[in-house]
């Protein structure tokens, strides 16, 4: 049976519960599945966030490119430059540097559904 509620790496600074299972309602109030989530929740990932979206995020910065961010599932330093870069190179503005929130998830949503077009 699963269960449902958070889970968190470590209970110090810095450290975010993420949802380790139960409705989609309840998985999107924790972290950004998509655009539109992050809009409508306002929230976003950063250093010290742990789960399965920053492994997401971190295996879509390697695909673009950023090979030096490993998917381990936990937002570390390596990730933070990754997201840092991506945002300089797309000229993101809408989100402090380093930190994956509603304008970059918007952008890498649609760098995602331009290459499935293009495959």
């Amino acid at each position: 049976m699963p269960t449902t509620g958070t889970a968190t790496e470590s209970s110090g600074p810095g450290r975010r519960p993420t949802p380790t299972s139960g409705s989609t309602q309840e998985s999107q109030a924790g972290y950004c599945r998509d655009s539109s989530s992050c809009r409508t929740h306002g929230h976003s990932l950063s250093r010290g966030d742990v789960g399965p979206d920053v492994h997401r995020l971190q295996q879509f910065l390697f695909g673009q490119g950023f090979t030096y961010v490993s998917a381990s599932g936990v937002f570390d330093e390596a990730t933070v430059r990754g997201v840092a870069q991506y945002q300089r190179n797309r000229g993101i503005t809408g989100d402090p540097l380093g930190v994956f929130g509603p304008a970059t998830s918007a952008s890498a949503q649609a760098a995602a559904r331009q290459k499935n077009t293009w495959r």
